[in-house]
């Protein structure tokens, strides 16, 4: 399924009853027995909205939803409840890039926080959490607008989840995995506007992941232009990208992916 937008101006109460679908085809209950829709696997959904949010229900949508065929699904031993948000685009040599070409170009991702304070405190306690409260956990607001004042980005950007905090489905408690990022399929937005997100891991075929990716331990901001790369912005181009294309641009695949830098 691939990205999708709606325009601006739709009512509110049409917002809502399209999220109540949108919910029901997350979790596999839009299809019939009747007829059947062929699996489609999808990189995730964008929706513009009033402010900047995540929503990580769907998260798992081309392991264990209507992503997959039901011989395939995988079940998964934890469900997301926090973790960073990655922002790029990629430079004419192929580099991942954060900032405004030609003004604050430099090489490697941005990333920030996409996870609720509680989220946070649950998981570092490994404290029980109830499934009422995974699903408010799985809702959290993000923020990017120091990262555009300061450098002045602006225009389309991948955006790619990483998971790290985490439900434990057997024993119901939160725990902060340090070992690895779960990456989600890459995402476009456009920095200028503000949007609704709903990532999605990757099928079990496909990978956007590593062993292990390293998350500074300050943030290290440089606002000029690197001289040598950054300086043209060539991808992405438009609003959405089919699935496969969308997994070509997994952070982890491409030069200065690994050189994340965060932005408060």
């Amino acid at each position: 399924m691939p990205a999708q937008t709606i325009q601006q101006n739709f009512s509110g109460s049409f917002r809502l009853l399209l999220l109540l679908v949108l919910s029901l085809i997350i979790s596999g209950c839009g299809t019939t027995t009747t007829n059947p829709k062929p699996p489609e696997l999808g990189a995730g959904l964008v929706f513009p909205g009033a402010d900047n949010s995540i929503s990580l229900g769907g998260f798992w949508f081309n392991s264990e939803g209507a992503g997959v065929a039901p011989a395939d699904r995988i079940t998964q031993p934890r469900d997301p409840i926090g973790g960073y948000l990655f922002l790029y685009w990629v430079d004419d040599q192929g580099n991942v890039c954060h900032g405004q070409p030609g003004v604050s170009g430099q090489p490697g991702p941005v990333y920030i926080k996409a996870f609720q304070q509680q989220a946070y405190d649950l998981a570092v306690q490994t404290a029980a959490i109830t499934t009422t409260q995974l699903v408010d956990l799985q809702k959290s607001p993000y923020r990017i607008d120091s990262y555009i004042s300061k450098t002045k980005a602006s225009g389309l950007h991948f955006v790619q989840y990483g998971g790290v905090l985490w439900r434990d489905r057997n024993t119901g408690s939160g725990y902060w995995d340090r070992s690895q990022i779960i990456f989600s399929v890459p995402l476009i937005i456009s920095v200028d506007t503000s949007h609704t997100l709903f990532p999605y891991y990757p099928a079990q075929q496909d990978t956007c992941n590593s062993g292990a990716f390293p998350l500074p331990s300050s943030p290290y901001q440089k606002l000029d232009q690197d001289p040598g790369k950054c300086l043209t912005r060539t991808l992405p181009g438009a609003e959405s990208m089919t699935y496969p294309d969308s997994l070509k641009y997994c952070l982890v695949k491409l030069p200065q992916g690994m050189n994340g830098t965060e932005w408060p």
